[in-house]
């Protein structure tokens, strides 16, 4: 766990506004480890909840929401790397766990209205 830490540490502190930038900055996202580790972990999670084996709610309370903050900052990678590799369901699950917490996060707060 302390590794999945340290690499969604070093890339929340990538700067970068979209694909091309992220290339210019920091080269083939292919040679990145950790974003091959974090897009994996998210991944694994996202597929899981598919599955019904794990809850949203647990999933919630072990990630605390960074999830959600992950995915919005790797977005336009995965979206760039789709288009530039032909790889249209690269982080398919972890866009699906993405997903699944916004309409969690809707559903609370149209409940508490």
């Amino acid at each position: 766990m302390n590794e999945v830490i340290e690499d969604i540490s070093k890339l929340w502190n990538l700067k970068f506004k979209d694909y091309n930038e992220y290339l210019e900055n920091y080269g083939d996202p292919l040679s990145d480890k950790a974003l091959h580790t974090i897009t994996g972990y998210y991944d694994g999670l996202g597929f899981l909840l598919h599955k019904r084996l794990i809850d949203i709610e647990t999933i919630e309370y072990i990630l605390s929401g960074s999830s959600t903050n992950v995915w919005e900052k790797l977005k336009p990678i995965t979206e760039g790397m789709r288009k530039q590799y032909n790889l249209p369901e690269l982080s398919k699950w972890f866009e699906y766990l993405y997903n699944e917490l916004q309409r969690r996060e809707q559903r609370l707060q149209q409940t508490q209205q």
